[in-house]
């Protein structure tokens, strides 16, 4: 499965799983068939209001009709805008729209994609972006190219919550104190790492994890009391006693 990959500002590179086609197409589908539907609500209300409606409605018919089409012209904007990155029809099928940097995409990112999606998907049958992303390292159709985006697999992750902290109490001991020096994007970066290494034969993850150990044990002046990979966890569950943050 392809992969690319980014690079933190810790200079730890992370990968992330390229959507394949099917799964696009597929929640392309699901999305499509979630406007139908919307469609078959809209004329049944209309349907039930046939006899209300006057000389002067439909005179202005174009007008209704635009109303009616507009929350279909926007779905894909919104949806993603609103649910960071993902569709009704991407969250049935996991992927998600994020940039080409693995930071979440912005709503210019949105907004510009849209726009070209609207000629390469929408008036082109969808057949343009087929195109491009079959001849694109990273999958993006010209609306990705242009917005810096792409689109990932997520794949189930695992819950920290119930596994590495499931178990602390009031009576836990910490072993590494100055876990609480931790900044943020130190800890979103661990979690990250041993959520990956847990679920999955991720390539490089063993290596990864002796870079990122090396790097808190520098960077909080103290020497792990295990191996890398249980040193990280037994430092997130420090964390955790120590800041509440968890």
């Amino acid at each position: 499965m392809s992969q690319f990959q980014v690079e933190t500002t810790q200079n730890v590179q992370l990968s992330y799983k390229i959507a394949p086609l099917s799964r696009r197409i597929s929640a392309k589908i699901i999305d499509g068939v979630i406007i139908v539907f919307y469609y078959i609500f809209m004329a049944t209300v209309l349907a039930a209001s046939i006899d209300r409606i006057t000389a002067d409605d439909l005179g202005n018919i174009w007008v209704y009709i635009g109303l009616i089409g507009l929350p279909v012209l926007l779905y894909p904007l919104l949806c993603e805008w609103i649910f960071n990155g993902q569709t009704f029809g991407k969250m049935a099928r996991d992927i998600r729209v994020i940039k080409d940097d693995g930071s979440p995409a912005t709503v210019g990112s949105f907004l510009l994609r849209w726009l070209i999606g609207l000629i390469e998907i929408q008036l082109g049958g969808g057949a343009i972006a087929i195109v491009a992303i079959l001849f694109n390292n990273k999958a993006q159709r010209l609306g990705d190219l242009a917005a810096g985006t792409v689109v990932i697999w997520e794949q189930e992750t695992v819950d920290l919550s119930e596994t590495i902290y499931r178990k602390l109490d009031d009576a836990y001991e910490p072993v590494y104190l100055a876990a609480a020096q931790l900044a943020d994007q130190d800890v979103a970066l661990i979690q990250e790492v041993l959520a990956r290494y847990e679920i999955e034969d991720w390539e490089r993850g063993t290596e990864l994890i002796r870079k990122i150990s090396q790097k808190m044990e520098l960077k909080l002046g103290i020497e792990k009391q295990s191996d890398d990979f249980t040193f990280l966890k037994v430092l997130m569950k420090d964390f955790n006693h120590l800041t509440g943050k968890l």
